[in-house]
């Protein structure tokens, strides 16, 4: 049975533009058990983005040129499991207003929106329970705890392969059906088997119709399905439940590391139903989805109003 160890600071904000983020996270293996235990700094290392007010304009063909994020600057080895390690979670109203270049070139500028949900698991008194969200697992074995180590706490999701963990907010209801998202994420080893294996660290739903949008996931393409790139881990956006069907819009343009710190961020706007994508602060145009373009079936992509949130880890397959 495989175990995976996502490591994540989290920021959904609705109404904001990106913020530079620095993150340096300390990651312990053991090759003998094959686990993982990552540490993120305390919250503040996580600075508060930009708020505007009008959704963003249609992605460039080209990436913008904005900051960049550290990665994980420490290895050590101890243990191994499926982890979710977060600091920080939060979210915050209305939609933002700057487009995708202004976006990137005042990414360190701007006034706070309204924070609708907030955590940094520094006040929970050593208990993994908050009046203001709750843990869900599904499958046997996945276990959550609130760690503390090198004087910061976090949130550890052990989940084995075809289980789930979540943190899941009470409450959720972005202003215009818009939002803005963060989070930096570190896996101790991405899933090499079965082929196309499909994995995922933030979903949302809502009414309206049933489809369940995953803005931060991906998969394991074998090579034989890559146009010539090697075999490996892809982001992308994808979807299921709904008229589009079940797909994930992954590119081999944006590889997924292992054991390696990626700050993603994701830009839900319900103008044109699109979903963008930032890695380590670089905007990746062929990660975008739209209301017709993506990568299900010949219909309409249409999001939901959304109503919930979620973050953590699922392997859909039994590896």
């Amino acid at each position: 049975m495989a175990f995976l160890l996502v490591s994540t600071v989290l920021a959904v904000l609705a109404a904001r533009a990106r913020a530079q983020s620095t993150v340096t996270a300390t990651v312990t293996v053991d090759p003998t058990v094959s686990v993982v235990v990552v540490t993120i700094p305390a919250v503040n290392t996580l600075p508060v983005a930009v708020a505007t007010s009008a959704p963003p304009a249609t992605t460039t063909s080209a990436p913008a040129a904005t900051t960049t994020v550290a990665p994980a600057t420490t290895v050590q080895v101890v243990t191994t499991q499926a982890v979710v390690s977060t600091t920080m979670a939060r979210i915050t109203a209305p939609a933002p207003t700057t487009t995708t270049a202004a976006v990137a070139a005042t990414s360190q500028a701007g006034t706070a929106g309204t924070t609708l949900f907030s955590e940094n698991f520094e006040n929970l008194n050593g208990q993994l329970t908050s009046n203001n969200w709750q843990i869900t697992t599904s499958g046997t074995g996945a276990q959550a705890s609130l760690v503390t180590s090198n004087g910061n706490s976090f949130m550890r999701l052990s989940v084995p392969s075809g289980a789930n963990a979540f943190l899941v907010p009470n409450s959720f209801a972005p202003a215009g059906n818009s939002f803005f998202g963060r989070l930096s994420v570190t896996v101790d080893a991405y899933p090499t088997t079965p082929d196309f294996a499909h994995w995922i660290h933030v979903q949302f739903t809502g009414t309206g119709n049933p489809t369940m949008v995953r803005p931060v996931g991906g998969q394991f393409i074998p090579a034989s399905a890559t146009g010539g790139a090697a075999a490996g881990n892809y982001w992308g956006v994808g979807a299921d439940g709904g008229a589009t069907g079940d797909w994930t819009n992954w590119r081999t343009t944006a590889p997924a590391a292992s054991a390696t710190a990626t700050c993603v961020e994701f830009q839900v706007n319900s103008a044109d139903n699109s979903i963008q994508v930032w890695l380590n602060g670089v905007l990746k145009p062929e990660l975008s989805v739209n209301q017709t373009y993506h990568g299900g079936n010949a219909v309409d992509f249409i999001l939901p109003t959304v109503n919930t949130i979620q973050f953590g880890w699922w392997l859909f397959q039994v590896c």
